[in-house]
Order: C-alpha cells, then structure tokens, then sequence
C-alpha cells in the first residue's frame, strides 16, 4: 500500500519536472528534453493509488497544462522520428529507430487481444478507422502488418502534413501502401461516414482538454454504426500526470465492454465499448413472429415470465441470431441449449445481444433486482452481468423458451 508520504513524493517530483518543462523554449528532441520526458515516465510508470480527482485545484492545473506539454513534445518527436526513417528506402525495416516502438508493440498486442475477445463476428473487422493518425501511425501499422493483415485501415489527422509524412512511411510497402487510406479532416467534419467502420481508434492525444475529447467521442457514438467498436485509450494512477483520463459515465450511447489498466511499461489504459442497436420499441413484430422462438411454450415460472417478457423483443428480434443461418443453434425438443459447432460464437452473440442489454435494463429497474435476485459480478473483460437465478439450471427468456444456462457458466463467468 502507497504511503502518504510516497505520494507527496511523487508530486513534488512531477511538480519539479513540470517547473522544468514550462520554462524551455521549445519541446522539440534533444538531448535536455528527452531526459526530462523520460524522468517524468519513470516517475509515474509505478502503481499509484493516487485519485486524480481528489487532487488540490493547484495540483490539478499543473497535471492539465504537464499533459498539454506531453501532447506538444510527442507530436514533435513523431515527427522527428517520422522524417528520419522517411530518408530510408524501406522506411518500415527500421521501425526499431523509435524509441517507444517497443510500448506500441505491447499495446497494440493487448488492444488486438481485448478486441478479439469482444467482437461479434468470427471474421476480422473488414475497414478500421484510427482517429488522430499522426505522422507516424504506429497502431495502424502494426495491426496491418502482424494483427488485421486483410483489414483496410482508414488513418484521419487535421494536420496535412502529418499525413502526407505517415503515408510517405508506407508508400514503399506493397501491401500496406493499399491498405493505408489518409483522411486530411477535422473528425468533427466527418459524419456518415463513420458508419463504415467496424471499429474506430480513437488516439490519446486527441482533445486538448477533457472536455474536448468528450465531445469527440460522443461524436463518434453519434454517427459511427451500431454495433461497431470503439477503442479509446486512457490513464489510471500517476500516469493521468501523462494522459487524460477517460470516464465511463461520458460514454453515453455506448456499452463500456472492458477497461484494462496495465501494471507494466504499457502507460495507457484502454477501454473498448460497443455502440448500441436499435432499441426495442422500433422493432418490427412480423420479425418476432419469425423468430425460432415465436412458438415456444411459457415455462412455469411467472416472476421470470413477466419480466423476460417485457424484455422479448429487444432478443426475439436480432436479425443475425434470427434470419442468419450459420448462427441459429440447433435445439432438443425442450429447448435445451447443445454444445454444437459454432455454439462459441452463438454464446457470445447471446452475451452481446442479450444479456449486456438486459443488465442495463434491468439496471433502470431497482425495483426488479429482488425478483431477479441478480447477482453482479466482474468478468476479466470488466462487464458486469446479470444472473437470473432460476430454480433449475435453466435460464428463462423471452416467451418462456429455456437456453440451457450451464455452457454460459462455464465460457462466460467465473462462476
């Protein structure tokens, strides 16, 4: 446990670098700067239990105008490293030049793996945007090359110069150089179009101030499509001395799937969420009376009917659990859920496409929680679920029609 007397420590440290930083003429690498930066790193890479929020307004200043300077002193170092390995004929053979280069391989590893876990399908995402590219598009570069090899990667940046250094890095690369797609916008410009993506990056260093990056990503809620994936990056502990924290409650319009704060030399957090669908009273009830489940029997069990019934629609009508053959589960005669082929997918388009809309539902009902009797846990991926205690070993939905619960169990909870 941090002591208060290693926290007053910290600060003091980050409030000297700070003194130091403000006081140069310019951010741009050299020798002075870089050993500045990387003393500040080191300093607030250890775990903290240090809340930002409850920071004196003094501290908080310098802590907003520190992350300004971080985001002044990272655009000119990507740039500055951007124009040297432009010089090479095959720029992305000396990627290794950068000295971070090592840190964007970690986090891109832990983003692909995060986001494999929670995306629906079993094909790779087909056209990724990643918004605040930057001259030197590392994250996009290295998941088209190790990662999402058949993926297009649509890269959006204001500055025109930016992109025309980041896409001079890829133009020699046969592969990449028809994958890579630069966007010379200002993403708040940018609206049907973000409908196109199935998953959009959205990079630290984008908003000035909290307030800004919060109204970029309710832009992007807005006008990205539903069901699609949205990655952001943040900061836990001392590293928010480095980076804007990102708060779960401004994610309006989105189902926060997983936030992963890492505990090495990864410095940023990332949290993934997922847009929502359509809600419920829009849906077409000729698609329910096609549903597989339209004829099911109700089940005796009149708490858990009443609910799940008023719930039915929103589940009855998924089109891709409903019209999409390769996704309908095969069914006993009692409904009972089989461990067939695809059922991995299917269990987690459930999860996805039911349970997570349901907890939310049930959320805005406390009056239900005790004729639920739900229990809230936390799964790696950091979504809370909601358990329907039932008396068997069976979990009632919609019309009364059983899933077999215990495949859930076992692929989706910790218990």
């Amino acid at each position: 446990m941090e002591s208060l007397q290693e926290k007053i420590t910290l600060l003091k440290k980050v409030c000297e670098i700070y003194k130091q930083l403000s006081k140069l003429e310019t951010l741009k690498p050299c020798n002075h700067v870089d050993n500045l930066f990387t003393e500040l790193v080191h300093t607030c890479i250890p775990h903290s239990s240090i809340n930002i929020a409850t920071l004196p307004e003094s501290i908080h200043e310098i802590r907003i105008k520190l992350i300004r300077l971080c985001g002044e002193a990272e655009g000119h170092l990507e740039a500055h490293f951007s124009t040297i390995l432009g010089s090479f004929k095959n720029p992305l053979l000396h990627l290794t030049m950068f000295p971070y280069y090592s840190n964007y391989l970690k986090l891109n590893r832990l983003e692909y793996n995060i986001l494999i876990q929670h995306y629906s399908t079993t094909q790779a995402p087909k056209r990724v945007a990643f918004v605040g590219s930057g001259p030197l598009p590392l994250t996009s570069i290295v998941l088209a090359s190790y990662y999402l090899k058949e993926t297009t990667f649509h890269n959006y940046d204001i500055d025109l110069l930016a992109n025309s250094m980041a896409s001079h890095l890829v133009a020699s690369d046969d592969d990449l150089s028809k994958r890579m797609v630069f966007h010379t916008a200002d993403i708040m410009d940018v609206t049907n179009e973000l409908q196109n993506y199935d998953v959009i990056f959205l990079a630290a260093l984008v908003g000035i101030d909290v307030d800004e990056k919060v109204k970029v990503i309710q832009h992007l809620a807005k006008y990205m499509a539903p069901g699609a994936i949205l990655m952001l990056r943040s900061a836990h502990g001392a590293r928010a001395f480095l980076y804007h924290v990102v708060d779960p409650q401004v994610l309006k319009g989105l189902d926060v799937l997983s936030i992963y704060h890492p505990d090495d030399d990864v410095i940023n957090s990332i949290v993934i969420s997922r847009k929502y669908g359509s809600p419920a009273n829009t849906i077409d009830r000729n698609t329910i009376q096609k549903s597989p489940f339209a004829n099911v029997k109700m089940a005796k069990n009149p708490p858990l009917n009443a609910i799940c019934d008023r719930f039915a629609t929103d589940f009855l009508a998924r089109r891709h659990l409903c019209h999409q053959s390769n996704l309908q589960p095969a069914f006993a005669t009692d409904m009972t859920f089989q461990p067939i082929l695809g059922t991995q997918r299917f269990v987690s388009i459930f999860h996805t496409e039911f349970v997570n809309p349901f907890y939310d539902w049930i959320c805005d009902r406390p009056s239900l929680r005790p004729i639920c009797g739900c229990v809230f846990c936390n799964r790696k991926c950091g979504r809370l679920f909601c358990h329907l205690q039932s008396s068997s070993d069976r979990f009632l939905v919609a019309n009364g029609s059983r899933i077999c619960f215990r495949i859930l169990r076992k692929r989706l909870l910790p218990f």
